[in-house]
């Protein structure tokens, strides 16, 4: 297959507007943005209240209790080692650790065309940022289209300036060095599958950033990783120089190592 066959134009939107519900897509967009908050004031932990406190207690990490089986199997003792998110970003990863945890997880196989994260509806809809927030060896601080056709970075903001991480800051302060932006193709999406379409793009931003978890985790038991859904969305958008009329950013995830 010619490469050049491998990648979609922007144009193609053009010649297909009869295809999309234009009313349908700008309200799928105005929900996103009240979905993807940045520190309302309910969520500061200083400022729950007591019943939200208890609540939480009861529910936060807890499955649901069946009491009702007709049978119960016994698949043996759970034996494995889990890390969960970490917060101990004291390292950031290097030029080869980031060439190995992207190539490995989000990039194509060319000779088929496939990923190893699957990819509900089957569109592939989600771009990934990776921004370095300092230099690193042979990779300068900036934001970087992540190309997994060619298996490369490509410069999309040399960041000169802090509007990044005012989008991005929570606390004053960064969560750690390196990110990776989730960006979903909404449009593309919405032509197939309308208001489906937005649910397909959040399932495989999560296969995908389990899929780095994972293989940061084979690279190192150093590895750590944080999804966050709490942003600037359009500040986001903006200081990354994309497109707000197409494009969404469904989850960011800090990476690096303790």
């Amino acid at each position: 297959m010619n490469d050049n066959n491998r990648y979609n134009s922007s144009m193609v939107n053009m010649f297909y507007p009869d295809l999309l519900d234009e009313f349908a897509f700008r309200e799928t967009k105005k929900f996103h943005q009240n979905a993807v908050f940045f520190l309302p004031k309910k969520n500061y932990k200083g400022s729950f209240n007591s019943r939200l406190s208890s609540y939480l207690s009861e529910v936060q990490l807890k499955i649901p209790l069946i009491e009702n089986d007709m049978l119960t199997i016994s698949l043996g003792k759970n034996d494995f080692k889990n890390l969960g998110s970490g917060t101990d970003f004291s390292k950031g990863l290097n030029a080869q650790e980031i060439a190995t945890l992207l190539g490995n997880s989000l990039g194509i196989d060319l000779r088929n065309n496939h990923r190893k994260f699957a990819s509900a509806g089957g569109l592939f809809p989600i771009y990934v940022i990776f921004i370095n927030f300092e230099d690193t060896d042979g990779i300068p601080r900036g934001a970087y289209f992540y190309d997994g056709i060619q298996n490369v970075l490509k410069m999309i903001n040399k960041m000169d300036n802090d509007y990044v991480e005012k989008s991005l800051k929570l606390d004053g302060a960064l969560t750690g060095k390196q990110l990776l932006v989730y960006v979903g193709d909404l449009k593309r999406v919405f032509y197939k599958y309308q208001y489906a379409g937005y649910k397909h793009i959040f399932i495989e931003s999560g296969l995908q950033m389990q899929t780095i978890r994972e293989q940061g985790r084979l690279m190192s038991d150093d590895f750590r990783d944080l999804p966050i859904s709490g942003f600037r969305h359009n500040a986001l958008m903006k200081s990354l120089n994309l497109s707000t009329e197409d494009l969404i950013i469904s989850v960011v995830q800090w990476i690096g190592k303790k």
